[in-house]
């Protein structure tokens, strides 16, 4: 149980690493009302909050279903 538990927290803390890093990486820097610029911004934020949480979940659900077997 305490395995399953530590492995389910290594994926969470995985996942959220991997999002703050794409955050810092798609975010960083000013546009300067450069319209591209802000374009590329809004459609690397939202990627990022639809596939990250995707991927978590996609993972967690494996793990979950893994387990139950």
């Amino acid at each position: 149980m305490i395995g399953r538990l530590i492995t389910f927290l290594c994926w969470c803390a995985i996942c959220c690493v991997l999002f703050v890093v794409a955050l810092v990486f798609t975010q960083m820097g000013d546009c300067f009302d450069v319209k591209e610029c802000w374009a590329y911004k809004a459609r690397a934020w939202n990627i990022i909050f639809i596939a990250v949480p995707l991927v978590w979940l996609a993972g967690a659900f494996f793990l979950f279903r893994r387990w139950n077997r």
